[in-house]
C-alpha cells in the first residue's frame, strides 16, 4: 500500500497507552486478517487489529482498510515514506522503506 493515515488515540480497543495506531488503504486485503504481526527485520513491532472495506459512500472504487497497532518502543519506524507491500513467503523482513507484516503460513504476508 502506498497510503496509510495516523489515527487518533482510543480507536482501537486493544490499543496500548503510547502506541501509534496507523490505517494502510489497499484495493485489495491479500487474504491479511486480524492478529498478523508487524516486523521488523525479524522482530515483531505490531499487529493487524482489524481488515474490512472502506466506508465511503461516493466513491467508485471500493478500498480495504488494514488497521496495525505498532508498539510503543517501536512507533520511531513509522515514518511518511513507509510503504508496505504483500508477498507469498513464510517470513518476511523490513527493509529500511517499510515494514513486514505476517500471518499464519497458510495466509500470505503484508510487508513493508
Amino acid at each position: 500500500s502506498r497510503r496509510f493515515t495516523a489515527i487518533r488515540k482510543n480507536v482501537f480497543n486493544q490499543q496500548q497507552e503510547k502506541s501509534i495506531a496507523i490505517r494502510l488503504i489497499s484495493d485489495n486485503s491479500f487474504g491479511l486478517d486480524s492478529g498478523a504481526n508487524v516486523l521488523y527485520k525479524g522482530i515483531v513491532v505490531g499487529s493487524i487489529i482489524n481488515v474490512g472495506l472502506v466506508d465511503e459512500k461516493k466513491q467508485t472504487k471500493h478500498e480495504v482498510f488494514m488497521d496495525v497497532l505498532i508498539d510503543h518502543e517501536y512507533k520511531h519506524l513509522i515514518k511518511s515514506n513507509n510503504r508496505f507491500y504483500v508477498t507469498g513467503s513464510a517470513s518476511a523482513e523490513l527493509t529500511e522503506s517499510g515494514l513486514s507484516v505476517t500471518v499464519p503460513p497458510a495466509k500470505q504476508l503484508l510487508t513493508g
